[in-house]
């Protein structure tokens, strides 16, 4: 049911629909207050109608560490890349050659997953203040008050970013306990984009620093 989505709001015009604005910040005020964090992550990206299918682990601590492990991902499946603590960005390579370590510019096309998102670039705050920065121009932000019923989830909480006219450009479900995601999905003309899945999520984990570094100390390197 979760890849059977369409653009049209589950929210607007129903019972359940609250503004979203307050909602959202409340959302981010609580993810920044998080030390660290990781889940395991399954991307479904529609491509001419056909289904392309990622997943990995992706971990992240506090203030700007970033490390993502590709292990389904066609020829990338056993990649990893990392933002280290002196801000470079370093890739370990998968398949058939395996085991180089390269240096990577922010910008490179490498960073980008089947929805063309920049994995370094998708922290859950980064992800929500993008959006947020919409608000009001591009964007209207509903929520539902009370835990929704949502096909292929239960119930959760909704988050809606509609377009002028109410259609659906993202959507996302969070967990009635932690109000933290478990879906987020995109859609492009009415139809369905992509969707993440979002499974074992573990905060405050206390992950160790040298978890976001590839090639040896990260001091000194040379590119």
């Amino acid at each position: 049911p979760l890849l059977e989505q369409t653009g049209k709001s589950m929210v607007a015009g129903t019972p359940a629909e609250a503004d979203g604005g307050t909602f959202l910040k409340s959302l981010i005020d609580r993810i920044k207050a998080i030390n660290d964090y990781w889940y395991e992550s399954t991307l479904t990206t529609f491509s001419k109608g056909k289904p392309i299918r990622e997943s990995g682990k992706f971990y992240f601590k506090a203030p700007e560490l970033v490390r993502f492990e590709a292990i389904s991902a066609g020829h990338r499946s056993g990649s990893i890349v990392v933002k280290q603590k002196n801000g470079k960005i370093k890739a370990k390579t998968g398949g058939l050659i395996g085991g180089l370590t390269l240096s990577l510019s922010p910008q490179s096309k490498l960073l980008r997953t089947s929805n063309g998102f920049n994995i370094i670039e998708s922290d859950l705050v980064t992800l929500l203040e993008a959006l947020r920065s919409e608000l009001g121009t591009n964007y209207k932000c509903l929520a539902t008050a009370s835990p929704f019923l949502y096909p292929g989830l239960s119930k959760v909480y909704v988050l809606e970013f509609l377009r002028p006219g109410d259609s659906v450009a993202q959507r996302i479900a969070l967990d009635p306990e932690r109000m933290l995601p478990v879906a987020w999905s995109i859609f492009s003309d009415g139809k369905l984009f992509s969707v993440v899945q979002v499974s074992n999520l573990a905060i405050n984990a206390n992950i160790a620093d040298d978890l976001f570094v590839l090639g040896g100390q990260a001091k000194g390197e040379k590119a």
